[in-house]
Order: C-alpha cells, then structure tokens, then sequence
C-alpha cells in the first residue's frame, strides 16, 4: 500500500494534526515547530534553547538526537488515525558537524510503512550544513 493510499484510509486532517503536534509540550519547551506537513514527509525548526549548548558553543548531541525523534514521530503520525499515536522503537543518529546556529532545520519522510511500523529517515540542518542523518522505526500503536 502506498504512502498516500495510507493516509487517506486514516482520514487524517493534516492541518488539525500539524496544530496538534505544535502543541505538543516536548516540541514547546524545545523550541521545535513543524512548518510543514505531508502525508510522509514533515519539515521543522528547532530554535535553539541556550541551555542545550555544550560550554564550548556547539548544540549538544542529545539536543540534536531529540530534534530527530520528535520530527520521526510527527512523520509517522501522518500515516494513522487520529486515536493511534506511534512509539519510536529504534532510532540511529549520524553526527556529521558541530550544530552552532541558532535555528535549526529537520526534514523527516517515510521511506517504507506497514500496518504496525513506519521506516523514517531524518536529516538536521545548521544553515546551509547536513549536522545530522538518522534513520528510525515507529511502531503505529493505539495511544492518544
């Protein structure tokens, strides 16, 4: 089953969902919002909290790690029903560079879903700079 098949058996309203997710107290207090939403593919920015650099200036990598996190969910999110939520059962971070910047930028897209996991991959920008790679899965699970 596609992607796009997916999403429209879910019945998900991406703009009530793209709210709802912004909404989230984790992506709040974070700094993160999602900017934009589509079925499998979600962008978002990370204004950086001065409290999650390390003393020598560079955003610390647990910072970075949670960015991706967040962003894989909101991705696998667009592909269920609004009483199910995913959980991340794997995620795998690349650090490529130091993070310096004070906004950052993620993209996260499902590369392959099923009826229990969505397969994510995440990239984290600094400016014009790849910072981070990842790749996850999110078991669609009944929560919300």
């Amino acid at each position: 089953m596609t992607t796009a098949a997916t999403a429209h058996l879910a019945g998900q309203d991406l703009a009530v969902l793209r709210t709802w997710v912004n909404s989230l107290p984790a992506f709040t207090a974070a700094g993160v919002r999602c900017v934009e939403m589509d079925v499998g593919v979600v962008r978002a920015e990370m204004q950086v909290p001065a409290t999650v650099r390390n003393p020598s200036g560079p955003v610390n990598g647990g910072a970075l790690s949670f960015f991706a996190d967040q962003i894989g969910g909101a991705v696998a999110s667009t592909l269920v029903p609004a009483d199910r939520g995913p959980v991340t059962t794997t995620l795998t971070v690349n650090y490529l560079a130091a993070a310096h910047g004070a906004l950052l930028r993620g993209e996260a897209r499902v590369v392959r879903s099923g009826r229990s996991h969505a397969f994510v991959q995440i990239e984290i920008h600094d400016g014009g700079h790849l910072c981070l790679t990842g790749s996850g899965i999110w078991l669609l699970t009944p929560s919300r």
